[in-house]
């Protein structure tokens, strides 16, 4: 919508975070003589990115970051610790976290600012319940599979919501309700999360602005400037994937006093 209004032709692909793929399009691309780059799988180890800097290509990060880099992105960290708060405001003291992979920004400063936050809450993370995976279904899906194959938690941070919603499936495939028996949270706040069975609490960062800004940091190149770097804020968005979690948790407490 921006490079719209701005009088510029976007032209979009899907890399599935394959850095083959990702090089191929880019090539391509450049073969057309785009203007410049809005790169939005970008790894915290980059090699492409320092060659387009010596090739003079103006590019921008979006939503994840690369040290040194010009980017646009949400303040992870804070969504992360704003789950942490959550959760441990619930109650819950058990937590495990669908980490995501560990060469994303994305997933790795979600995945510090809630186990730093739950530790200062004193909801301690077992390092062993932090279980990598990528940012699909089936990622979250796996990742959880393993975590109940050997553990009990109360909760799960899905750093992805279908991450998360791979997650649920799993829960549900171990006996489990996702909701009552284990609060789940994931992140982006993506459109199906609120029409699911039991609608899921996630963190939710503006998205549009982000891509508004990224154009915007993509223009400044182009003209010859410098891009700003800018973090946009996040919020969390409560539904019944933990809502119904706290609803439940008196009522667990109430049952076992009158054993």
């Amino acid at each position: 919508q921006a490079a719209v209004e701005a009088r510029y032709q976007a032209v979009v692909a899907s890399c599935w975070d394959d850095p083959a793929v990702r090089q191929l399009r880019i090539d391509r691309y450049r073969a057309e003589r785009v203007d410049g780059l809005i790169i939005a799988d970008a790894h915290t180890s980059d090699p492409l990115l320092r060659r387009l800097v010596e090739d003079a290509m103006p590019f921008v990060l979006v939503s994840r970051t690369s040290r040194g880099f010009p980017s646009v992105a949400g303040r992870d960290r804070f969504g992360g610790e704003l789950v942490a708060t959550h959760l441990a405001g619930l109650g819950c003291h058990r937590p495990a976290v669908v980490a995501g992979p560990d060469y994303a920004s994305t997933a790795i400063d979600r995945v510090a600012g809630f186990v730093a936050a739950a530790t200062r809450l004193g909801m301690a993370v077992d390092r062993k319940l932090v279980v990598h995976s990528t940012f699909d279904v089936d990622g979250g899906h796996e990742a959880m599979s393993a975590i109940l194959a050997g553990s009990s938690p109360d909760c799960v941070f899905a750093v992805n919501d279908f991450a998360a919603i791979g997650a649920i499936g799993a829960i549900r495939e171990h006996g489990l309700e996702a909701g009552r028996d284990i609060a789940v949270v994931g992140y982006n706040d993506i459109s199906v999360v609120a029409k699911l069975p039991t609608p899921l609490t996630t963190v939710a960062t503006p998205l549009a602005d982000m891509g508004r800004a990224a154009l915007s940091a993509m223009l400044a190149l182009i003209d010859g400037k410098e891009a700003t770097r800018a973090r946009l804020t996040p919020r969390l968005v409560v539904r019944e994937s933990t809502l119904d979690f706290a609803e439940a948790r008196p009522k667990a407490r109430t049952a076992l006093r009158n054993r």
